[in-house]
């Protein structure tokens, strides 16, 4: 039976293939450090019962930075096991200033009650308005206790914070109902299945990264590639070549990134992507913003040469109200 909660969806992972889990990259180029699903919900049952030790009783409302790595992960989930309410929000940025992201901690803690933020590396220097919850400790995994109830279809999962890209980010509370519908939705519109080679370098804070990107792979257990948007930055070329080389079924992209990507491919030597094969890729899902229709069909053509099946490029519409996609 396919989960109805993300409690549900957490326990599933004990139950996956070993050979199936998240591949995460420090750096491009070099081997991913891999944990398989059951080995991941063991961590995270371990930790949750930490976190349960440590004052996070059920309801209490964490603020956290989701960065791309895997303590930020497991805590995620650890504290959704843990029945706290996590309200994903992006780190602080390396240009922005720390009073600042201080600053806006200070106001979400207001308005949200929360008290306690994931200690994350980013916050490490900084001088905080909530108390720092610590990132798992992930030695071999004890038992401990955990909650024995379970989510209700109207409760919320997490609540996902929009860009703020216009205004101050707003907190959307996604209920497990609406968010196991959306998994399930895009597993069926894809045909992703357990095995399949996926990919995602989008932020986590983002809806469009966590739930698009990374959840519903989980879903489908599929093997997942996950780097931070700084190694997508650096190096593009390098990320194409991870698509390929893994034979990666599908991903999610804004108009931004294939526009970088295009640069990336006309300012480099012909012979450094035109081994790349895209012939596996069956669905690209291009959305977050206006799409350009010259980039769409420019980025197109070049991956078509390259194998990709034209069809499989496809304009999509979402928001975090809707969970993700609204329409595509």
């Amino acid at each position: 039976m396919p989960p109805t909660d993300l409690v549900g969806l957490i326990d599933a992972l004990g139950g996956a293939s070993e050979r199936h889990g998240l591949h995460f990259y420090d750096e491009l180029g070099e081997e991913p450090e891999f944990c398989s699903y059951p080995r991941l919900r063991q961590w995270i049952d371990a930790a949750a019962s930490r976190y349960l030790a440590c004052g996070v009783s059920k309801g209490a409302r964490v603020v956290l930075p989701f960065e791309t790595s895997r303590d930020c992960v497991v805590a995620f989930f650890a504290l959704v096991r843990a029945e706290a309410l996590v309200l994903c929000v992006r780190p602080p940025s390396a240009l922005a200033r720390g009073e600042s992201y201080a600053e806006f901690l200070a106001r979400l803690g207001a308005q949200h009650q929360a008290r306690f933020v994931l200690d994350t590396p980013s916050l490490a220097a900084l001088k905080l308005p909530l108390e720092r919850l610590p990132l798992p400790t992930l030695a071999e995994p004890t038992a401990g206790i955990l909650p024995e109830g379970r989510a209700q279809p109207e409760d919320t999962a997490f609540v996902q914070f929009s860009s703020g890209s216009t205004s101050t980010p707003k907190g959307v509370p996604i209920t497990h109902e609406k968010l196991i519908a959306q998994l399930g939705l895009l597993r069926d519109f894809d045909r992703r299945k357990p095995g399949d080679a996926g990919a995602n370098w989008l932020p986590l804070f983002h809806d469009m990264g966590l739930i698009g990107g990374f959840l519903s792979c989980l879903y489908a257990e599929v093997d997942l590639h996950l780097c931070s948007p700084r190694q997508f930055l650096s190096d593009p070329l390098g990320w194409l070549e991870l698509v390929s080389r893994k034979r990666v079924r599908g991903f999610a992209i804004p108009n931004f990134g294939i526009e970088y990507l295009l640069r990336a491919i006309r300012a480099a030597d012909e012979e450094q992507y035109r081994t790349l094969r895209f012939d596996a890729l069956r669905h690209v899902f291009v959305g977050a913003e206006p799409i350009n229709p010259d980039s769409f069909r420019a980025f197109a053509e070049v991956l078509a040469d390259l194998g990709m099946q034209p069809e499989a490029l496809q304009p999509a519409y979402g928001m975090a109200e809707a969970v993700l996609i609204a329409s595509g």
